[in-house]
């Protein structure tokens, strides 16, 4: 979560000034949340009586930051800081970030102007800072606690408070906790599947970088020209991934994440001079219709045939839509290929990479 300007008046003081805020400003919370509409909502009891027994555990007055640090980090994103996406890794200004997230979050709730999801900024990441004691002191309570306002689906709270809860007891003193672990939900699998995306694509950027840095200015800048265009095709020709639903994002972000990888790879091999790199193993959250612009007829119509009647016309749409997203990569392409490998044809090209 970005955090505006306005979330540094938020925490005008430090640690007890910020504290007292905090009875006045809560968020949703696992022990009091009305799970009447659940027929099994009696298996939650255990859960709901562990986030009671923390629910005044917070953060000690010394993590708050001051009006300087906050300052300092208007528009930061805690889980950015946290993993180290696109910018350095630093988890003290992460729990700072968060505290700031966290505060925007219960003025906004107060306010009625949202209902608060922070799986992956503010609470989210201050549950995960708290349990792996990176960017803080371990502090189990605070952890459950955070985990307790992360306001998910029933059984991605129950499963995550009650894993933090036996970390508690055993002792645990690892550093690998994450929220992520513990989604049940299409709407948190989301999240989580960006911030996988984001992460691998800081690596593809290293990868990418190491290789650019031997060859001349036009080749890197025909290597961007046709990486921007494959993502494009790569994102339309995963709109329909998972027919639908709430993990139809999971599936969009999975597949054009698959397709982007391997065509880097791809490319680079070819600068190289070197062999197409094994295939990853696929998983099904990439979903099924990612490659129906190189579909051949036949596979085209017997996909269509299997179709619920009132759904063609839609894929039909997204069919013409990726066909003529593909015809706009292709040149940019054939454009690098004809620096970085001459030797090739266009056609030779287009064939290595036309099951993409």
């Amino acid at each position: 979560m970005r955090t505006p300007a306005l979330a540094l008046l938020l925490l005008a003081g430090t640690g007890a000034a910020a504290l007292a805020q905090a009875d006045r400003l809560a968020l949703p919370d696992w022990s009091t949340a009305d799970l009447s509409w659940l027929s099994s909502a009696g298996q939650f009891a255990q859960s709901q009586a562990i986030c009671a027994s923390v629910l005044h555990a917070e953060p000690p007055p010394a993590d708050y930051p001051s009006p300087a640090e906050a300052a300092a980090l208007d528009g930061c994103d805690s889980t950015y800081l946290y993993y180290g996406v696109g910018q350095p890794q630093d988890r003290v200004a992460a729990r700072q970030c968060a505290m700031l997230e966290r505060e925007q979050q219960r003025r906004l709730f107060a306010q009625d102007m949202i209902d608060p999801y922070p799986l992956l900024d503010g609470s989210g990441t201050l549950a995960t800072i708290y349990a792996n004691g990176q960017g803080a002191a371990r502090n189990y309570d605070v952890a459950i606690h955070m985990a307790c306002e992360m306001n998910g689906a029933p059984a991605e709270m129950e499963g995550r408070i009650m894993r933090l809860a036996d970390m508690r007891d055993t002792g645990w003193q690892g550093d690998d906790f994450h929220p992520c672990d513990d989604v049940t939900s299409g709407l948190a699998a989301g999240y989580c599947s960006a911030l996988y995306a984001a992460e691998a694509a800081d690596r593809r950027g290293a990868r990418e970088a190491a290789a650019m840095a031997r060859w001349p200015a036009p080749q890197r800048q025909a290597f961007a020209a046709t990486m921007a265009a494959f993502t494009d095709y790569a994102e339309v020709a995963n709109l329909l991934n998972c027919n639908g639903g709430t993990l139809a994002p999971t599936c969009r972000i999975g597949g054009t994440q698959d397709m982007v990888e391997r065509y880097s790879a791809r490319l680079l091999a070819l600068a190289a001079r070197a062999p197409f790199p094994p295939e990853p193993e696929r998983d099904d959250m990439d979903g099924g219709l990612a490659r129906t612009a190189v579909m051949t007829q036949a596979e085209w119509q017997a996909l269509l045939a299997d179709l619920y009647a009132p759904d063609r016309p839609q894929y039909e749409a997204h069919h013409a839509q990726a066909i003529a997203a593909r015809q706009g990569f292709e040149p940019t392409l054939v454009a690098f290929a004809r620096m970085a490998r001459p030797d090739l044809t266009a056609h030779q090209v287009r064939v290595l990479f036309r099951d993409l």
